[in-house]
Order: structure tokens, then C-alpha cells, then sequence
């Protein structure tokens, strides 16, 4: 077991985590280069880490992520630090698991000038992370602990739990709602098309390119790891 994914067990289940974050910052770069080569090593990793490091902060302090300013400080800060690196939770999410997108630019807006860090240890842009990613929020989808060898299984099952749960289309009317998340990341998607056409390909809903969509409220009700927030272990 990766440190990523066992640090995330720990986080879940109590046990303790001062340990394995103090390896997780002893890295050298060079080393984590080489033992995250593989791609889908890289984005399970990246997945699992944030997913813990996010229960963590939250459990640093009360947190009300209701507050747009809490939530700021919240993703902002670089509490975390991997292989000598002082990392944020927005870095993880839009450096290194949305190729250094800037996390206001709606998917459409790369950084200009990523950290060689982030260059060597980012993965391609892959919408279904957004399924994947767990910030202690009510609407977030559930957590799994994902591992590189059935990685693409597991994301499509995630996306597929999620959109089943939250999309709707109504036929009479021709809209489609769809969670906030594809608003705040419609780049990544597509666009408005690619939206239509992402949802269809997991056949949640027959809708058709052209159908007007409208996005649901977030609900940022803070929660820290309820059981039933691991749909799939």
C-alpha cells in the first residue's frame, strides 16, 4: 500500500497519521518522481492524498465551509507538505490533477508559469476526478480509496455513482440539471455540448445536444467522513 492510500485509511479509520506525513514530506523530489513514473501510479496518489489531507484540515478546526472566505483559506493554505513541498489542497486538485488549471478559470484558464514540481508530477486534465474529490462539503461526492491497477474502473464507477444521484432531465422541457461542479469546471468538460454528451455517455439521462441546462446549488454543509461517504472500498 502507497503512502496516499494508507494515510487515507488511517484519516478514516482513527489510526495515527503523524508518521506517515512526516515520509510523505522526507521525500526527495527525485525519489516521488520515481516511484509515482506511472501515470495512473501518479493520478491515484494525487486523488487519495487530497481526499486525506482534506478530512484532515478539517478536523484541524471547526470549519464552516458555508463561508466563502473559511473555504478559501481552506483550499488556499499550504498546511501539507509532500516530498519538501508545501502544498494547498488547491494545488493538488488544479495543479497537479487538472495540469495546472487556475482554480478560477473555469477549466479555460491554464497557469502560466507551473512550478517544475507540478510540471514533473501532474497528470492530464480527466473530468472524472471531479467525482472523485471529497472536500468535506454535503454535496461532494463519496470517497473511495483508489488504486493505480483498476483506476479507470473505479473512476467510471464513481462518476456513474455520483451523476445517478444528482442529474436530472426533464423531457417535456428539454433541461437538464446537473450538479455545480460541471458550471465550475465547464472547461474540462467541454463546454455546454460536452456536458450534454459526458452525462449521456454514462446513460444517466437520454438528454440531447441543445437541451438548456441548469445547475443545483452546492450545498456546502460541512461533513467529516460520515460512513456513508465510502461507496466503494
Amino acid at each position: 500500500m502507497d503512502l496516499a492510500s494508507e494515510l487515507l485509511m488511517n484519516v478514516r479509520k482513527g489510526g495515527p497519521t503523524e508518521v506517515l506525513l512526516d515520509e510523505l514530506a522526507a521525500r526527495t523530489p527525485t525519489v516521488l518522481r520515481s516511484e509515482l513514473a506511472d501515470e495512473q501510479v501518479r493520478k491515484a496518489f494525487w486523488l487519495n492524498l487530497y481526499n486525506a489531507f482534506a478530512q484532515l484540515a478539517l478536523q484541524e478546526a471547526s470549519v464552516d465551509l458555508r463561508d466563502r472566505f473559511v473555504r478559501m483559506r481552506l483550499f488556499g493554505d499550504r498546511r501539507f507538505t509532500v516530498a519538501r513541498h508545501a502544498l494547498s489542497l488547491n494545488d493538488i486538485e488544479h495543479g497537479m490533477l487538472r495540469h495546472s488549471q487556475q482554480w478560477w478559470g473555469l477549466g479555460y484558464v491554464p497557469k502560466p508559469f507551473p512550478s517544475a514540481f507540478e510540471r514533473h508530477l501532474r497528470v492530464p486534465r480527466d473530468p472524472r476526478i471531479h467525482f472523485a474529490l471529497n472536500c468535506g462539503a454535503g454535496s461532494c461526492p463519496a470517497i473511495a480509496y483508489y488504486r493505480a491497477g483498476t483506476l479507470e474502473v473505479q473512476l467510471d464507477d464513481a462518476t456513474q455513482h455520483y451523476l445517478k444521484q444528482e442529474v436530472a432531465y426533464d423531457r417535456d422541457r428539454a433541461v437538464l440539471r446537473v450538479p455545480a461542479l460541471f458550471q465550475w469546471f465547464s472547461g474540462d468538460f467541454g463546454g455546454e455540448k460536452g456536458i450534454v454528451s459526458f452525462v449521456a455517455t454514462y446513460g444517466i439521462q437520454s438528454a440531447q445536444i441543445g437541451s438548456t441546462i441548469r445547475y443545483k446549488p452546492f450545498n456546502w454543509t460541512t461533513r467529516t467522513f460520515p460512513s456513508e461517504a465510502l461507496y466503494k472500498t
